[in-house]
């Protein structure tokens, strides 16, 4: 059986004693009742579904924020040479590492204030890409990638659940009809920042062969 994530939390139904355990039913007796085996208990295929998307939520977080941390991680190791440095820029960047590290640690432990902190880090990486910064780094398109992905997965209605308090009424439960908009909301983001990340990335290899040319007349 899956371990409880969140055990205070008994509304998700995987933080919960749920399906029976293989060995108290049969296999003839479980298909007989329209039943499906996961991780060792018998549920039904609503329940199997529900637990599916439910644990993919909680690990999907978790390697957010592991990701997170090594990214800081990565950035510290290389701060000489992306800070050049300059006093301001190795300050500015520091705080930086300090905030993903917090954030990370934060979403590893399912922290509400680290969700809010993390949608703001993977906003700018939809940003930094077109910063000075940034502006020739050849990974830019990996991290717009990344800002949208991890933008995706924590905006999703099973995460933001993850991160509300259980004694507190989630006002997305009794939106529909937002909730639609939302969605439409988030496919013109993904395609704008998608479309602009190749643009800007096209554009900057266009310069660097411009100026080669250049070089070589």
């Amino acid at each position: 059986m899956l371990k409880k994530y969140q055990p205070g939390r008994p509304d998700f139904l995987i933080n919960t004693d749920w399906g029976i355990p293989s060995d108290q039913l049969s296999k003839e007796a479980a298909e007989s009742r329209g039943l499906k085996l996961f991780h060792g208990r018998w549920v039904t295929k609503t329940e199997k579904k529900q637990l599916q998307d439910e644990q993919n939520a909680y690990c999907t977080i978790r390697i957010i924020g592991c990701l997170l941390i090594l990214l800081a991680l990565y950035v510290a190791i290389n701060i000489g040479q992306i800070s050049q440095g300059i006093f301001l820029s190795t300050f500015l960047i520091v705080l930086y590492e300090l905030v993903v590290v917090a954030c990370g640690i934060g979403l590893i432990r399912f922290a509400r204030f680290a969700r809010y902190l993390a949608i703001l880090i993977f906003i700018s990486f939809l940003v930094l890409p077109f910063t000075p910064l940034l502006a020739d780094e050849k990974g830019a398109p990996l991290l717009i990638v990344l800002g949208v992905m991890g933008l995706y997965y924590l905006l999703r209605r099973t995460a933001r659940k993850i991160f509300w308090p259980k004694n507190e009424s989630n006002p997305d439960d009794n939106k529909n009809k937002s909730s639609i908009v939302r969605k439409g909301i988030y496919l013109v983001v993904l395609f704008v920042s998608l479309s602009v990340g190749y643009f800007a990335y096209d554009m900057s290899q266009a310069k660097h062969m411009a100026a080669d040319a250049c070089f070589i007349l």
